[in-house]
């Protein structure tokens, strides 16, 4: 009699199982997207790097790279969101508590669930924060203090200011200089990213001033040894 009404029963089990497996995959899968906003601001001082493909990726990752964004800016379309999604991979795989970025490609970072976004002043950032998750670290590019506290206000996780000294990466941008960027970081209470030609010689100048991140392009990418060059950032940074 026991064993005919467990039999009765067993698919109806198996189907409260199923959906509470379910339930927990999906809760499982969404947690660290949750989080990356809240861990993201607890961060302390540190590079902020930035990778067009997995190898680069992931040596900057092997030199304790803790952010990178995946710029790739001039490639086509379908191979810019090839190369992104490897690059999600490689940081998902080999980092899993670092975070990635996409750059200018707000749909796709929600797409593959990468930790956030940077978009420039050319972007209706406004609108675009409303859409995107909250937890979704969304950064946006300043030159002035206002247009920092205009992003702040618009629910910015981050603003990136500069060109802090004149960059090679790109050659038009207008140089603000550590002196407006010191500003910056005095008029806002999100984190700033100092950006723009920031080399071992000179971060010095930017360490001095209330900045969280330091984001560094040629200066790692350029070098022979990228991995060594983020320790190296990084000691700086640590000792100051």
């Amino acid at each position: 009699m026991i064993g005919i009404t467990q039999h009765r029963y067993m698919p109806i089990i198996r189907h409260i199982l199923l959906i509470l497996i379910d339930i927990y995959l999906h809760f499982y899968t969404f947690i660290p997207m949750y989080r990356s906003r809240q861990k993201f601001n607890e961060m302390g001082r540190d590079i902020y790097t930035f990778a067009r493909t997995p190898d680069e990726a992931l040596s900057q990752l092997s030199g304790g790279s803790q952010i990178i964004q995946f710029r790739a800016k001039g490639l086509p379309q379908e191979k810019k969101e090839s190369q992104a999604a490897a690059v999600v991979q490689t940081v998902r795989q080999n980092a899993p508590g670092a975070f990635i970025l996409l750059n200018d490609l707000p749909e796709l970072a929600v797409s593959l669930e990468a930790d956030g976004v940077h978009v420039g002043q050319d972007r209706d950032f406004r609108t675009l924060i409303q859409k995107l998750p909250d937890s979704m670290i969304t950064g946006v590019s300043v030159d002035t203090p206002q247009e920092a506290l205009e992003a702040q206000e618009a629910g910015a996780a981050y603003v990136g200011a500069g060109a802090a000294f004149p960059t090679s990466t790109k050659p038009d941008a207008v140089v603000i200089g550590p002196e407006t960027i010191a500003r910056i970081a005095e008029t806002v209470t999100i984190p700033v990213v100092a950006i723009g030609g920031i080399t071992l010689d000179n971060i010095s100048t930017l360490l001095s001033t209330r900045v969280r991140f330091f984001a560094v392009i040629s200066a790692v990418v350029s070098a022979p040894d990228s991995a060594a060059r983020v320790r190296r950032f990084k000691q700086v940074i640590a000792d100051y």
